[in-house]
């Protein structure tokens, strides 16, 4: 796939488009828009991860169940995240 950072509002937020999907997820999804927030707590950084998944005719619907192991993909991919930067 092609990642394309498409906004950068430093240090509040990014935005990217990911396009030319390949491989499994081709069939169900055409692209991703993506935006990583960052806000000040407490004595760290809030992140808050957004997307929105443009399907393909095929994959519209079967949406609902890619949205449920996305957000379990997510938040794993979050939870690795915070271990790196609470490690650092």
């Amino acid at each position: 796939m092609e990642e394309t950072l498409t906004e950068v509002v430093g240090p509040t937020y990014f935005t990217y488009r990911l396009s030319d999907i390949r491989g499994p997820m081709a069939a169900l999804i055409d692209s991703v828009d993506g935006r990583w927030e960052l806000e000040p707590a407490g004595t760290g950084v809030r992140v808050t991860w957004r997307w929105n998944v443009m399907p393909t005719a095929v994959g519209r619907p079967l949406m609902p169940a890619f949205a449920g192991l996305w957000r379990g993909y997510a938040a794993r991919a979050l939870d690795v995240l915070e271990s790196h930067l609470v490690a650092s």
